[in-house]
């Protein structure tokens, strides 16, 4: 994480293991990086593994970049280093998605 300016922050998430078990590239317990960057006010650039793209969709709360692209992540990453109010509106918007994932929701969703 990088302190871009006043009152914002910048979170890259990189991952690219090898695939885990329902083929997808990634690594465990990325969901819970991504809440918490997203509460503390960062705009997330990720990889496309570990179910990103469950939680970000991509210009709309988070960009997502293929595994393995560097050119894609420093684009991504200078966009958002530039741009605070887009960095502040992804970290509002991914905070409301991932309101979706609390525990209470999921036991609603199973009574």
């Amino acid at each position: 994480m990088r302190r871009c300016g006043p009152g914002g922050t910048l979170a890259v998430v990189a991952c690219g293991g090898p695939p885990g078990p329902t083929g997808r590239l990634g690594a465990r317990g990325l969901a819970e990086t991504w809440t918490t960057l997203a509460r503390a006010g960062c705009g997330v650039v990720s990889t496309d593994c570990g179910g990103a793209s469950d939680i970000i969709t991509h210009e709309e709360n988070g960009l997502i970049v293929p595994v393995g692209d560097a050119e894609a992540m420093t684009s991504a990453v200078v966009r958002l280093l530039r741009d605070e109010p887009l960095r502040r509106s992804f970290a509002v918007a991914c905070t409301e998605v991932l309101e979706q994932f609390t525990w209470s929701n999921a036991v609603e969703r199973f009574e």
